[in-house]
C-alpha cells in the first residue's frame, strides 16, 4: 500500500495519494491479491507513543485494465509500459500455477522454474490514482500484536 492517504472532505471519501518512494515496481500504488500479503506491510497503530495493538488495511476496487506481467524488479517505473494500464509482479506461486500464460517478459511454458521470479507474493501496481477507489478500512490484530 502507499505510504499516505487523505480524507476528501468534499466527497466524504478517503483517497490514496501516490507516493514518490519507489517500491519494487517503481513509484505507484501497490495492491495485493491476498490479505496475508498486504498484512506484511502494516504496522501496529501508535498514538502518543502508546500502541493500540491494531493495524489498518484498505480494501479497494482497482481497475487494472491491461496488465503487464513481470517477474523482474524494476524500481524505475513511473507508469505502466506502453499499451498497459498496470503492472503485476508475478510471484513464484503464480508462475507455478499460471505458467501456460504467454506474457511480455518471457513467461511461456510449464518448463519455466518458479524460482525465476524476483517476487515472493503477487504485487499489483497502478500509477494513476483514478484507477483505485477505497471501499473499506479494516482494523485488525495479528496474534503477536500487543
Amino acid at each position: 500500500l502507499p505510504k499516505t492517504y487523505q480524507n476528501d472532505n468534499d466527497n466524504n471519501k478517503m483517497k490514496i495519494k501516490r507516493t514518490h518512494h519507489a517500491g519494487l515496481l517503481g513509484s505507484g500504488i501497490y495492491f495485493g491479491s491476498s490479505a496475508t500479503t498486504s498484512a506484511k506491510y502494516t504496522d501496529v497503530i501508535k498514538t502518543n507513543n502508546n500502541s493500540s495493538g491494531g493495524r489498518l488495511m484498505i480494501i479497494a476496487k482497482v481497475a487494472l485494465g491491461n496488465v503487464y506481467k513481470s517477474k523482474k524488479i524494476d524500481m524505475t517505473l513511473n507508469e505502466a509500459p506502453k499499451g498497459f494500464n498496470s503492472v503485476q509482479g508475478v510471484s513464484q506461486r503464480s508462475l507455478l500455477f499460471n505458467a501456460d500464460d504467454k506474457e511480455e517478459d518471457g513467461i511461456e511454458s510449464k518448463t519455466k522454474s518458479f524460482e525465476n521470479s524476483d517476487f515472493e507474493d503477487d504485487e499489483f501496481v497502478v500509477y494513476d490514482t483514478k484507477q483505485q477507489e477505497i471501499q473499506y478500512v479494516v482494523e485488525f490484530k495479528l496474534p503477536h500484536d500487543q
